[in-house]
């Protein structure tokens, strides 16, 4: 649901609007989601509903796309550390390092490879092709096609909750 489907916005491109870009309205905002349901919850209660989303997934999705238990700890360190860098190109070494680094706990390189594969075969994340500015310089060298990190609305969201935990 769009913002403007939820009375949210007039639908008028305005940066202009203080009152509407406040920090918190925002951060609201994201927190309802798309949810028909959440619109009219208290914001405690709607924030459950992307949490709860992540625990189904991790819980009960996971094993059914083929069957293999796999650590659900692991799982949700990754997307922690998917948050962490939202929005910047990195390698899956780098996000081994960085669960490493905040979490003090060792994944190998191959499963993290798989646990994204689960996860983008889930549409959880989506590999987007990064954004590019060519110089007239680069008009005639080949392009290479880099991917940035994973994101969707998941994602925003899970940012948005584990910001929440943390308080």
């Amino acid at each position: 649901m769009s913002l403007y489907e939820s009375n949210d916005s007039s639908g008028d491109i305005s940066l202009q609007d203080d009152r509407f870009y406040q920090l918190k309205k925002i951060i609201e905002l994201i927190i309802h989601g798309g949810w028909l349901a959440s619109i009219e919850l208290p914001m405690k209660q709607a924030a459950l509903l992307p949490k709860e989303y992540i625990e189904v997934v991790l819980n009960d999705d996971v094993y059914r796309t083929d069957g293999v238990k796999r650590d659900i700890h692991k799982m949700r360190l990754l997307l922690r550390s998917l948050a962490r860098n939202e929005n910047t190109t990195v390698t899956n070494k780098t996000l081994k390092n960085d669960i490493e680094d905040n979490d003090d706990k060792d994944i190998d390189v191959n499963t993290l490879a798989e646990y994204l594969n689960i996860f983008s075969r889930l549409f959880i994340i989506d590999n987007q092709k990064q954004a590019k500015f060519v110089h007239q310089s680069e008009l005639n060298k080949p392009e290479k096609d880099i991917s940035a990190i994973p994101h969707s609305p998941v994602h925003y969201l899970w940012t948005i909750e584990c910001c929440i935990s943390k308080r």
